[in-house]
């Protein structure tokens, strides 16, 4: 499989299939890409499950069926669990090993279905199955990560704990090829069989040294400002800035009846669900008398008095809106809070959330409190805290509404092609 940057590789690349799997933060973002990818006359089509079909075609692309539905598995113990795994790569790669193993012998057939026709596969970290499918079809396929996976002695890997960044430069390299090592371990034996069946030789390590000793383009959706590119990373890694989403069709009338109402609120809201840990009641009594607008997952919109709630909504349209942003620390809505020029308070549970809560605190524009930490007085001082960096984040944010992310990715692209 040729995917690299090879001299004489002229071929007109007209039809590009992106594969994203997860919640809408896992998805959202390539749907962005896909409008600006169109844009330069390429033809989309976006891999991902049923319940976004909607979104991928109002975005112009063609819908293309992944298994898995993202409301219903959040709602589902193995979930619950992988969600409370905290930055133990082992625990996290493990647990999603039970939420992905009665999925993946499907997932796998539907990502050599997405791949057939395309002359270009770009791929999301859940997406990785994709490689292995398009490697089998003949067709070149790139990394496309929301979380920088690439290693580097600049810093730790986000997917393990805050403070392998204090152990060192060699630390912090290795700690990349172990969440590598990691990642790959637990489907191994399931991808290998896939690879077996389709004619491949096995991978003893992954797909990931194969990327890198091949050259092949990675590209990153998150902002430089937030995680400067490294300077031991090789020249075939790009970041190109946050794609944000493409815009809503505006607010419901009314959230809009509420946000006029008053000064701006809180939003407080931690992913595509509630988080089974969050009480909410504790974080009403930390807010006292503020308005509070609360999205605790998939529900409808409803509320009186200072609270109000509200299901998904376009955080474009309304965290410029909002005077402080607390979260789970996603890198999507990390990203849009920094967008919006304002402060964050980040609660992360698992994952690369505190990867993101650190680089929040480190710009001097959020503050990141454990979610196995967080408690009324804790969140009350965070939020003194975050309401102290309002200028910071304000300025922060004129500069990443410049970046114009999915737009460079796009024009990258179509220049690497």
């Amino acid at each position: 499989m040729d995917g690299g940057e090879g001299p004489g590789d002229d071929r007109d690349l007209s039809r590009i299939v992106l594969v994203a799997v997860g919640s809408w933060g896992d998805v959202g973002p390539y749907l962005g890409l896909a409008v600006e990818l169109e844009a330069r006359g390429h033809r989309v089509a976006v891999a991902t499950h049923d319940r976004f079909r909607e979104a991928v075609e109002r975005a112009g692309a063609e819908f293309l069926p992944v298994v898995g539905d993202p409301r219903v598995l959040s709602d589902t113990p193995r979930v619950r669990r992988w969600q409370e795994s905290g930055s133990n790569p082992f625990r996290v790669t493990g647990r999603f090993r039970q939420v992905a193993a009665p999925l993946l012998e499907r997932y796998l057939n539907d990502c050599l279905e997405a791949v057939a026709g395309a002359d270009l596969v770009l791929f999301s970290a859940l997406g990785v199955g994709a490689f292995h499918a398009a490697e089998a079809a003949g067709v070149p396929a790139w990394p496309a990560f929301l979380q920088p996976f690439t290693p580097t002695a600049a810093f730790a890997s986000p997917l393990v704990p805050p403070w392998v960044d204090g152990l060192g430069s060699t630390a912090r390299r290795a700690s990349h090829r172990l969440v590598q090592m990691a990642a790959w371990r637990v489907l191994a034996p399931d991808i290998n069989r896939f690879r077996r069946c389709l004619g491949l030789p096995n991978f003893a390590w992954g797909p990931y040294r194969m990327l890198e000793e091949r050259r092949i383009p990675h590209i990153y959706g998150f902002s430089p400002t937030l995680v400067p590119p490294p300077a031991d990373w090789p020249p075939w890694v790009h970041v190109t800035g946050h794609w944000a989403p493409p815009p809503g069709d505006g607010l419901p009338e009314e959230l809009e009846d509420f946000l006029r109402e008053g000064p701006p609120p809180v939003f407080v809201g931690f992913g595509s669900r509630a988080h089974p840990r969050i009480d909410v009641g504790l974080v009403l009594e930390a807010m006292g008398e503020d308005r509070v607008l609360l999205q605790p997952g998939w529900g409808g919109v409803g509320g009186e008095g200072r609270v109000f709630t509200v299901g998904r909504v376009d955080h474009r349209l309304l965290f410029p809106r909002c005077r402080l942003v607390i979260h789970h620390g996603g890198a999507g809505t990390t990203h849009t809070a920094l967008e919006a020029g304002v402060p964050s308070i980040a609660v992360p549970s698992f994952a690369d959330q505190f990867f993101w809560a650190s680089r929040l605190e480190r710009l001097g524009v959020g503050v990141g409190v454990p979610l196995r930490r967080l408690t009324p007085r804790r969140l009350s001082a965070a939020v003194r805290r975050a309401e102290t960096m309002a200028e910071t984040a304000s300025q922060l944010g004129r500069r990443l509404a410049q970046e114009e992310g999915a737009s460079r990715a796009a024009e990258l692209i179509s220049r690497l092609l």
